[in-house]
């Protein structure tokens, strides 16, 4: 019987679903059973809307740590180095709130322990989406290091006492690491916390190493002229702090509150997020109260300014929360965003811990933060309860949000609407940023027609 048009069409559309088929069961064969190079790691990340990586350093991931930085000069994603893994998950929540978008984090197995206090006490608790990609150094004997074979053979308990069992994806063998991090990926995006275990088998290194670039050697007077710039746009004079009064914690933070009516403001576990939540002249939609992770608010906070430079941002930390955390650090480098302002309230012990006595505040924190010397507590006049379902963003349509605490939590609830807010303000400042810059213009054009 001869072939008619419909026919061969009809042929040609089967050979054309048969071909079609057979690639995509060799793309998933090669997902499950082959070897991806570093480039495939890092392109298959970008083509997945990881577009932000906040990383701690590992000799695993070399190649891959240099096409990332390669890639991040040329402005085609975002590489946030850190010193320590304390501080990744709250920069990678603050890019989250900032923008919405859900960054990697990258670590050494070692580091996973670091970690644990952001992950748990605030990730979980707040119910962050995280992604997470944690290097399998000790994997086999071929690694003679023995901290990392001591290491290697804890890894897959941590990560799965961190995260859960069904959120880890990866083998200590590598097998099929392109289709585990995809689900993991499509974990994280859809909300969720997952975490992505990379060993050294998974991958092949291709991309070539060389120095950075942008090495350059520093003099004096390029330390002191940023040490300069950077105290007197954003720290105190130590003399000045000293003569004042000591004033309440509420009276504080009631002026800062004052003095940034349209910013992110977000006040440190304790006591001080207690109080900013319970008292009227403080609370208010567009703060954050961090009920736990000691020392990762001004990561949750630098991570918001740098992503989303539309957005003014406030930490307000207590000496003992200052000293605690790591984020300072950047500052040395210069990288501490216009839109950035911390705070630290000195009271001179922790709190909501008891009497205990604090260290005294380093000279070097009044030179990157604006501090406020606040009154100690009396053992036990602290009555305000702990962050909760109350205040100004439960009161806006409560019945709806006090059925939504119930369900999800008071902080997961309040995760959701900051991160709201923060969408609408951005919005807002835009907008206002566009007319007045139209009015220069305009301004301009009136005065050169005038002349």
């Amino acid at each position: 019987m001869p072939s008619t048009p419909e026919t061969s069409k009809e042929k040609r559309s089967s050979l054309s679903r048969g071909l079609e088929k057979a690639a995509n069961l060799i793309d998933a064969a090669s997902d499950r059973y082959g070897k991806p190079t570093d480039r495939e790691i890092v392109e298959r990340l970008l083509q997945r809307g990881i577009n932000t990586v906040v990383s701690v350093p590992c000799s695993i991931t070399q190649t891959i740590a240099a096409e990332w930085h390669d890639l991040s000069k040329k402005g085609q994603m975002r590489l946030i180095n850190t010193v320590n893994e304390h501080s990744v998950v709250g920069i990678a929540a603050g890019v989250w709130f900032g923008t919405g978008e859900v960054p990697l984090i990258h670590m050494q197995n070692s580091g996973v322990t670091n970690s644990a206090d952001g992950l748990i006490s605030f990730a979980k608790v707040y119910k962050i989406p995280i992604l997470e990609m944690v290097t399998w150094r000790g994997n086999d004997l071929t690694d003679d290091s023995e901290p990392h074979q001591e290491i290697g053979n804890m890894t897959d308990d941590l990560t799965k006492l961190l995260a859960g069992k069904e959120n880890n994806f990866g083998m200590k063998d590598g097998r099929g690491f392109m289709r585990r991090m995809d689900e993991a990926i499509r974990m994280a995006q859809m909300g969720g916390r997952s975490v992505i275990r990379l060993s050294p088998a998974a991958f092949r290194k291709s991309y070539p190493m060389s120095l950075p670039v942008d090495l350059e050697e520093e003099t004096e007077d390029k330390i002191l002229a940023r040490r300069e710039r950077i105290k007197e746009s954003k720290g105190s004079n130590i003399g000045e702090v000293l003569r004042r009064y000591r004033v309440s914690r509420g009276e504080a933070m009631a002026e800062i509150v004052h003095q940034h009516p349209d910013a992110a403001i977000l006040f440190a576990n304790g006591f001080n997020a207690r109080e900013a939540q319970g008292r009227n002249t403080i609370d208010r939609e567009g703060n954050f109260y961090n009920a736990g992770y000691m020392g990762g608010t001004l990561a949750i906070g630098w991570g918001i300014a740098k992503a989303n430079p539309d957005i003014k941002v406030v930490v307000v930390d207590g000496d003992q929360n200052a000293m605690m955390g790591k984020m300072h650090e950047h500052f040395g480098d210069g990288d501490y965003p216009d839109n950035l302002s911390w705070y630290i309230l000195d009271n001179r012990i922790g709190a909501s811990v008891g009497t205990s006595k604090s260290l005294k505040l380093p000279w070097w924190y009044y030179d990157v933060a604006r501090v406020i010397r606040t009154v100690p507590d009396e053992p036990g006049s602290f009555k305000l309860p702990r962050v909760k379902e109350q205040g100004k963003y439960f009161d806006k349509e409560a019945a709806k949000q006090l059925a939504r605490a119930k369900e999800m939590g008071p902080l997961p609830v309040l995760t959701l609407m900051f991160r709201d807010w923060i969408a609408k303000q951005t919005q807002v400042n835009i907008r206002a940023n566009v007319s007045n810059n139209v009015a220069e213009v305009l301004r301009v054009n009136s005065a050169m027609l005038e002349a």
